[in-house]
């Protein structure tokens, strides 16, 4: 056996190197030592893991928020321009954007109900039954525009390599103005501005209807079949509508009920 330190040849009862003087471990110690630094490592490591997740989890909200602003804006500064020019992480950020898109009309939605003289007759507005059902109303509307787009693509414009993700990503970056547009008509209902929030709504409609058309153009480009796009935007509109005629019930019930005593 030889010093760890200097090389020098030791003897079985060595506890020092003569030469140098260094301390001499047995295996035994070195192996217990390392036993010891292994179980010390398996009680420290899961609190060191916990905590660069959590870090690792807010950068990650907080790089998400900032890409989303500057696609936000740059939506708002060129919303052709940029809406047709997709990124990798678009389709995320047009999630986020439906979301909130139903967030703002849900809420607009409740205020105008508060603000009608319905409500001065003894009606109670609930907030659960409006906010909630033109919330859920709002995003289905736009998930299912969204998915007769690509339906129409895919199977009668033969745009083989097109995923629902890319539609979705174009659909929900031309929708940014309307997103925007539903902040606005949320402001403008909490003092009940009826004749504007009518304004508003008919904007947040054409830009609904810009957004399908523009998305079912932009891919044009790839379809492989002589099918004509405008009679598949026409069944866009005709999915669209029988949507609206299904699920019309429902929505005046929801929406007229929370204005309603009764």
């Amino acid at each position: 056996m030889n010093c760890s330190k200097c090389g020098h040849e030791l003897s079985p009862n060595d506890k020092f190197c003569m030469k140098c003087g260094h301390p001499v471990k047995t295996e035994e110690e070195t192996a217990a030592t390392t036993v010891d630094s292994a179980e010390q490592t398996v009680v420290v490591q899961p609190e060191q893991t916990n905590k660069q997740s959590s870090n690792e989890y807010v950068e990650k909200s907080k790089e998400t928020a900032i890409n989303y602003w500057n696609f936000v804006k740059a939506n708002l500064m060129a919303p052709t321009q940029r809406g047709l020019a997709n990124t990798n992480n678009d389709f995320i950020y047009a999630y986020i954007n439906i979301a909130i898109y139903g967030i703002f009309f849900g809420l607009g939605t409740y205020f105008q109900a508060r603000a009608t003289p319905l409500s001065f007759f003894g009606g109670e507005i609930s907030f659960g039954s409006t906010f909630f059902s033109m919330f859920f109303y709002s995003v289905a509307s736009l998930m299912i525009g969204a998915v007769l787009v690509f339906g129409v693509s895919k199977f009668l414009l033969k745009m083989d390599q097109l995923s629902f993700h890319d539609v979705l990503a174009r659909f929900g970056a031309i929708m940014t103005v309307p997103v925007a547009l539903s902040g606005l008509y949320f402001l403008a209902a909490i003092p009940g501005l009826h004749t504007f929030l009518g304004f508003v709504s008919l904007l947040l409609l054409a830009g609904i209807h810009i957004a399908l058309i523009l998305t079912l153009f932009s891919f044009r480009d790839q379809a492989k079949a002589t099918f004509d796009p405008i009679y598949a935007l026409f069944i866009v509109f005709i999915g669209y509508a029988i949507f609206i005629a299904l699920t019309a019930d429902i929505f005046i019930q929801h929406f007229i009920g929370g204005l309603l005593p009764f």
